[in-house]
């Protein structure tokens, strides 16, 4: 017979993809029935309730049923962020920075359409470097080959130590820049964008580049450290190679699918569901799960991928 925490796991909802929004709200919510269960009834009921619950927002990640549809907008609600940085604890109306999609981890070059968070502009804007160009991913692939920026010769596909040196030259130096210095360098490198302004929001520093509508279908929201990788292969590829901007802009998103390490805070990149904090997770057009690269400390996605 199945171990009863067995059954009560939900893996999905915990570790690395634990959505703390959720967590928080259910853990508010716990402590209010026990403090409800104390009064009411005994401290003894209270503190019984508090173990049960306790230990199934551990292995569940949530105990109230139907948390995911709710937790994240009412954290969100708040006037005060409560949580540190983590995947999905976005602002409700922004799409998720650091998004991306494609092929697979060795190759991938596509363009990222957003984490759906029930915002119709949110779902318009993909929050990458390469938003709206025309440029053909797996062209641009053959490009950056042709180049030398890719090696592709042994059994996986991986970028030239000469251009992996010349990107990282460029990422130390777009990393001390100021927020408002780093928005202007990304802007030099995007070519649908004709503004771009630093800002941070909740305790996240953001490049927003604009394509001078007004609208905000016409925003890109960049996390910090995806404005840096990003920005600073396209410079890379500018001294390179003789790809447009477009182009460029194309090769530079697609190639954070090789970061080991977060271009800003340096820890280890990992694999994970992509999505949202908690929910269904994101899927390619043909409705496969995708996976993200995502930074373990800032919690920033770099790439999306099968």
């Amino acid at each position: 017979m199945r171990r009863f925490s067995s059954i009560l796991a939900r893996p999905e909802h915990t570790g690395a993809d634990r959505c703390w929004p959720c967590t928080t709200v259910n853990l508010l919510v716990l402590a209010g029935a026990c403090l409800a269960l104390a009064v009411a009834v005994s401290p003894a009921a209270s503190g019984l309730l508090a173990v049960v619950g306790a230990v199934a927002v551990w292995r569940r990640g949530y105990l109230v049923p139907y948390t995911p549809r709710f937790a994240p907008r009412l954290v969100e609600a708040l006037p005060w962020d409560p949580l540190p940085a983590s995947a999905g604890h976005q602002p409700a109306s922004r799409a998720a920075p650091a998004d991306a999609s494609g092929g697979g981890r060795s190759k991938s070059t596509g363009r990222g359409d957003g984490d759906r968070d029930g915002d119709e502009t949110a779902e318009r804007t993909p929050a990458t470097l390469a938003d709206a160009t025309t440029a053909d991913a797996e062209a641009v692939l053959s490009d950056l080959i042709e180049a030398g920026v890719v090696d592709a010769t042994g059994d996986d596909v991986r970028p030239t130590d000469a251009f992996e040196r010349r990107w990282w030259a460029a990422i130390r130096t777009l990393r001390e820049l100021s927020p408002a210095d780093l928005a202007a360098a990304t802007l030099d490198e995007a070519p649908a964008a004709s503004t771009a302004a630093a800002t941070t929001e909740r305790g996240q520093t953001y490049v927003v580049l604009s394509d001078g509508s007004g609208e905000p279908a016409g925003e890109v929201w960049l996390r910090r450290p995806v404005a840096v990788a990003e920005t600073a292969a396209a410079r890379a590829l500018a001294e390179t190679t003789d790809l447009d901007p477009g182009r460029r802009a194309v090769g530079a998103h697609g190639l954070a699918v090789f970061l080991d390490t977060c271009p800003v805070c340096e820890s280890a990149l990992v694999e994970r569901k992509a999505g949202g904090c908690c929910g269904p997770p994101r899927t390619d057009a043909e409705g496969h799960p995708l996976q993200a690269l995502v930074c373990t400390a800032c919690r920033a996605q770099f790439a999306a991928f099968e």
